[in-house]
């Protein structure tokens, strides 16, 4: 019970004891130190949730915890105890997203499964010396100690896909890429860690895309035969169409239960946590047992899957929906800030050295600050500092309880520049500097189309400066360059804002740079540039919006 206590005998020294002792509850093996008062008050830190060692008291209700919910349904699947070849499967990155898929074709084709174990910290550290760049997420430098952990299991082969793209939930969004470090770690592993040089297991990256079901069964049925030479044709097909299956159905199920779980919650009027982030952030360890902070203080827990049978309207985001992953993220932001009830609340997990989240949580945060709400962000890496997260999210939690539900501070931040219209071919654009070799040639070039140009100056430390204020500062330096380049030319003053317009190229792939434009757009608003329309060039098509500007390259290739 609690009772009031004055600041004088707070401030009185109290006697107490402490001891040190290993809990046994999970995986994590957290080094719990009780604290005995002379009151016999007990509490305890250290403890990554308080599924053993409580301090909240009996009456504290928990919350719903779908986090853990789902990574039981993703992985709990029976496999063969003898199969015709035995292929390892790393738990990590974009098995945290196709795991039914994967188990449920080559379960089909009588192969067997071995899962690498559950993430530990002994596992990680197995792996860490042979990890490349200090600088690369969590999640990837995890692959490394799951990778020596099939090795330990004695398996045929280690099964790593490479998929460049997963399935388009969204019709209209501008693509569904795999982040790059996803798609291609398998290459990594092999340069790194050379499983087949080192134990004679040889790592599978097959090219698969979940995107195109006709070419997705093709590499199947190819990759299969090159396991098990002469197997029926059929056989493979049956599997495939089981395994799609297989994956909608799981993603039913999970879209399912958040609905339920909100559904309760509301009913009851229970804190909901929107507790958003990429698939493999479900994992205990890279999350550090987060979810189970916030459900252990009262509040129920759901996954961005909650909007999967939604569709995304791009023109409500400024950067390009082009990662699947991402795209479900800003799906799941913009349902808190514009259809959630009011009890609904948005956490993301991010981890650092993400190249994407430097500007995607830019972008979370200005959609629910439109509608006067916030987003919480919790950054996570290898390091375990539990004690700091811990009183965040009940800070978090305790300044949410006195939120008054009528009181919205919405705020008027624009979405999209002005686009590029015929009657704006007047003006001229205005572009970074590329290279020396080949900057001189686009004014030339952009002139035989009808359009003015100018180059701008090198980039130099005004340049630099430029960037840092107007751009995230965890953005790779190239995009913090061009940004500083076209903001020091639009607030020099030398240019009539109603007479130029922005240009920058456009990739279209899976690089950030296809965002380029986006984090230019937010720095012009910040700025209050945003009038001046930019416009890109790009042999992709739908990246951004600009009627007046069309590039016929057909009709110019051989004169440029």
């Amino acid at each position: 019970q609690t009772v009031p206590v004055k600041l004088a005998a707070m401030s009185e020294s109290k006697e107490y004891s402490e001891r040190k002792t290993v809990c046994k509850g999970c995986e994590n093996n957290c080094t719990v130190t009780h604290f005995k008062f002379d009151n016999d008050n007990v509490f305890y830190s250290g403890n990554k949730c308080e599924k053993i060692f409580n301090n909240s008291g009996e009456r504290v209700k928990k919350g719903v915890n779908l986090h853990t919910e789902k990574y039981d349904l993703l992985f709990n699947r029976p496999v063969l105890e003898k199969g015709k070849i035995t292929l390892g499967i790393p738990r990590t990155l974009g098995m945290y997203e196709n795991y039914p898929f994967w188990h449920s074709l080559l379960t089909g084709c009588g192969i067997r499964i071995v899962l690498s174990d559950k993430s530990t910290m002994k596992m990680y550290e197995t792996g860490i010396s042979t990890v490349m760049a200090d600088n690369i997420c969590f999640p990837a430098k995890l692959v490394h100690g799951h990778i020596y952990n099939l090795a330990n299991k004695k398996v045929d082969r280690i099964f790593m896909p490479y998929v460049v793209f997963e399935s388009k939930e969204d019709e209209k969004t501008n693509n569904s890429y795999n982040c790059p470090i996803v798609t291609g770690y398998s290459d990594v592993i092999k340069s790194a860690v050379s499983p087949k040089d080192k134990f004679g297991i040889p790592v599978d990256a097959p090219t698969f895309t979940f995107a195109n079901k006709k070419l997705m069964r093709k590499s199947c049925v190819e990759y299969i035969k090159t396991l098990i030479p002469g197997i029926d044709t059929k056989l493979i097909d049956r599997a495939f169409k089981n395994a799609l299956i297989a994956q909608q159905s799981y993603e039913e199920q999970l879209n399912k239960r958040s609905n339920q779980i909100l559904e309760k919650a509301v009913a009851e009027n229970r804190l909901v946590i929107l507790l958003a982030g990429r698939p493999y952030h479900i994992d205990p360890l890279i999350q550090h047992k987060i979810s189970d902070l916030v459900s252990d203080f009262g509040a129920d827990i759901i996954t961005e899957d909650v909007v999967r049978h939604l569709q995304a309207d791009p023109d409500e985001v400024q950067s390009i929906m082009q990662w699947a992953y991402t795209n479900r993220i800003f799906k799941s932001a913009l349902w808190t800030a514009n259809d959630a009830p009011q009890n609904v609340h948005y956490v993301q997990i991010t981890s650092f050295g993400c190249g994407p989240d430097a500007f995607i949580l830019d972008e979370v945060n200005n959609i629910l600050h439109r509608k006067g709400k916030n987003a919480t962000i919790i950054k996570v890496d290898d390091i375990n500092n539990i004690g700091s997260t811990r009183l965040r999210i009940r800070s978090l939690i305790e300044s949410l309880k006195f939120k008054k539900e009528n009181e919205v501070f919405e705020k008027n931040i624009a979405v999209h520049t002005q686009p590029f219209e015929k009657e704006d071919r007047r003006r001229t654009l205005l572009a970074p500097w590329f290279g020396d070799f080949y900057s001189p040639f686009i004014p030339p070039a952009l002139e035989l189309m009808g359009y003015k140009m100018e180059n701008l100056p090198p980039s130099d430390i005004e340049s630099v400066e430029y960037g840092l204020k107007y751009s995230n500062n965890e953005i790779c330096y190239p995009a913090t360059l061009v940004v500083g380049d076209l903001m020091k030319a639009l607030e020099s003053g030398k240019y009539d804002r109603n007479e130029v317009a922005l240009g920058i190229t456009q990739t279209g792939g899976q690089c950030r740079a296809t965002n380029y434009v986006a984090l230019i757009k937010k720095a012009m608003i910040a700025a209050g540039f945003e009038d001046i329309p930019v416009v890109t060039v790009s042999f992709t098509s739908g990246l951004n919006e600009q009627p007046g500007f069309k590039v016929k390259w057909e009709k110019y290739i051989r004169s440029i």
